[in-house]
């Protein structure tokens, strides 16, 4: 059993990619391996990728083992073998890495909601209880509050996504050398939280758009 404080984790947000390259498709294997002609990525890149497999849409991972034409997605929830969840002949899309990332400073809370799992409540004509069929998870939301900066180094990158609601990588390192990738839309609120003797704060918000990755140490 293992378990530790939050305390000196970071966050960052990827604010550079390469530039796309089309995948022609993804075996279903475990681990999935991506086919992209002279993609050029190393081993140990972030990759983040678009794919007609709605599972793997939008998500980074780590590159694992590469080839000229070829690279590994390291990770959990990579496991393509289920056909009918990966449809063969529908997995084509794209990929870019995150060249750069670039720190959210000053961070005061982290704040989570979300990823329930939804359930449908239905009764037969014929029974005397009620079944719970599963539907949906609801979509994830973090929450960021940081200090309130004008100077503070992630802002240009913040407000450029903000106004273009592109959908980003964002990297959370634990402290215990854990790191979670999230793909996000996000979106920052430059209005100062001002409350008398507290500090003034501004609120980031990550909306997450697909299953988040974390990787071990």
């Amino acid at each position: 059993m293992a378990y530790s404080l939050p305390n000196g984790s970071t966050v960052d947000l990827a604010s550079s990619y390469s530039a796309p390259v089309a995948i022609t498709s993804i075996t279903n294997a475990n681990p999935a391996v991506v086919n992209a002609t002279a993609h050029g990525f190393t081993q140990g890149d972030i990759v983040q990728i678009t794919s007609g497999w709605e599972r793997l849409n939008n998500r980074s991972f780590v590159v694992g083992t590469v080839t000229i034409d070829t690279f590994q997605l390291i990770g959990s929830q990579n496991d393509t073998t289920d056909t009918t969840l990966f449809p063969v002949g529908s997995s084509s899309g794209s990929a870019k890495t995150a060249e750069t990332f670039t720190q959210i400073s000053q961070i005061t809370g982290v704040e989570f909601s979300g990823g329930e799992q939804a359930f449908l409540d239905v009764q037969f004509l014929s029974s005397a209880t009620q079944v719970n069929i599963p539907t949906v998870k609801s979509a994830i939301t973090m929450t960021l509050t940081v200090a309130d900066d004008p100077a503070a180094g992630f802002l240009e990158t913040v407000q450029k996504y903000d106004q273009d609601l592109s959908i980003n990588t964002l990297r959370m390192n634990l402290v215990n050398g854990d790191s979670i990738l999230y793909p996000a839309i996000i979106t920052f609120s430059p209005t100062p939280n001002v409350t008398i003797n507290e500090l003034m704060t501004n609120t980031m918000t990550m909306s997450v758009q697909n299953q988040p990755t974390r990787y071990t140490r």
